[in-house]
């Protein structure tokens, strides 16, 4: 994105193969993930050419805990309007088909994990700077309120 000659990363987040969470833009920055659509999404980036791969369980568990903790956030029902792919809303075949076959299971897993998350799991949200953690401090309580069935 740097040689596009933005500033950074277009992305909110980053999902690595081992399921790492990595934050690009602050959630209060508009994103460069989507033309047209930035102002009014969260840029989530996970890994690999799912073209041809297949996404790791621990990046499916990753991007459903985070989801779900963003949908918690700003009052979001899962659905196919509100979680989408690139291809929904832009010319692309990102976030390849491998991935995108799997929206309509992470919308429903999605959804269970909100369901689960308890309202002292939302209260401890709320009451977290996350700019001032570390990664994997970020980490570990976003995939606390993910890992609640």
């Amino acid at each position: 994105h740097l040689a596009n000659g933005w500033a950074g990363i277009g992305y909110h987040y980053v999902i690595r193969k081992d399921g790492t969470i990595e934050r690009g833009r602050p959630l209060a920055t508009v994103g460069a993930h989507a033309e047209g659509q930035n102002y009014h999404t969260v840029g989530i980036n996970v890994t690999g050419n799912f073209e041809k791969e297949i996404p790791t369980p621990a990046q499916i568990h990753s991007l459903e805990g985070l989801v779900a903790w963003i949908c918690k956030i700003y009052s979001i029902v899962p659905g196919p309007s509100t979680l989408v792919g690139h291809r929904d809303v832009n010319s692309t075949d990102c976030p390849g088909r491998n991935l995108y076959s799997l929206l309509p299971q992470i919308r429903k897993d999605v959804a269970q994990k909100m369901n689960g998350m308890d309202s002292s799991y939302e209260d401890k949200l709320k009451k977290t700077n996350f700019l001032k953690m570390s990664r994997k401090e970020r980490e570990a309580i976003i995939m606390q309120g993910a890992s609640v069935f």
